[in-house]
């Protein structure tokens, strides 16, 4: 399925930057999506591989008695990721201006994206970056 320009269009049309200037610790899933979301990372992530965390914030959602071999993150606002304790590294970028990622190939073994399918206008681009990296 091809996405037309309709689909693309933003109903905020002002530049994505200016809504993440600042930081919000807020939680965007509710307690129980959140205790689903931790269990099934806890079913199916495991302590040997490099996670990447696309359009991250504050918190991640992973396991916190699982240790990772690295977990990359990628948000909107640096003072937010700062805040994640369970990033290693990470780095800002807006994913709907700019698809390609400041990471190596086959650098990353599982991908996340979960609360923000909806925001990127570009998502077949973002989907085969994801799948180089």
């Amino acid at each position: 399925m091809k996405l037309s320009s309709l689909d693309r269009y933003k109903i905020d049309r002002l530049d994505d930057e200016i809504f993440y200037q600042h930081p919000r610790y807020v939680h965007h899933l509710s307690d129980v999506f959140r205790t689903r979301l931790t269990k099934l990372y806890t079913d199916y992530l495991f302590n040997h591989q490099v996670i990447l965390d696309l359009m991250s914030s504050w918190v991640s959602h992973l396991p916190l008695n699982i240790r990772y071999k690295k977990v990359i993150g990628h948000g909107m606002n640096q003072s937010e990721l700062i805040a994640n304790k369970r990033l290693d590294t990470f780095w800002v970028q807006n994913l709907n201006k700019t698809q390609i990622m400041p990471i190596d190939d086959s650098s990353a073994d599982i991908g996340l994206i979960v609360a923000g399918w909806q925001y990127l206008q570009y998502p077949e681009k973002v989907s085969l970056e994801l799948s180089r990296v």
